[in-house]
């Protein structure tokens, strides 16, 4: 698929801007390969915010990454005691492209509603580039 193709099909499917996917836990979604073959490449693939942590590779190792950012920030709010309310991913589109975000929403031990957030960008044809913060911030 090229990707102007690539870019008509996201753009149509994400359009209202609906999620992706909502669940519990991310291991209810652990199939993040087709997402990242259909995102198209994004003209300026930075992040919607700033985050200090930036993974690039090809889609396998960026699936790899992702998938251990988000299981292993899961462990670390099951540790604290701190009850994850959603998980989801949704689009992202600006004029520096498309991406998708990835979120964790959940509550502290005192009821503050908090959540954490990754941006998965495809920067050319082979390479992705995810963007996180450290595990415990």
């Amino acid at each position: 698929m090229t990707d102007d193709n690539r870019l008509s099909a996201f753009l149509e499917k994400y359009k209202n801007g609906a999620k992706v996917w909502s669940g519990a836990t991310f291991t209810g979604y652990l199939n993040l390969r087709p997402l990242l073959e259909e995102l198209p490449i994004a003209s300026a693939a930075g992040p919607s915010r700033d985050y200090p942590r930036r993974f690039t590779g090809i889609a396998d190792n960026v699936y790899g990454e992702i998938i251990h950012q988000l299981l292993a920030y899961e462990g670390y709010l099951r540790d604290k005691a701190y009850p994850i309310r959603e998980c989801l991913i949704k689009p992202l589109i600006d004029d520096g492209g498309c991406k998708y975000q990835f979120i964790i929403r959940y509550a502290t031990k005192e009821g503050e509603e908090r959540q954490r957030t990754y941006e998965v960008a495809r920067s050319d044809e082979r390479t992705f580039i995810l963007f996180a913060d450290p595990l415990q911030s």
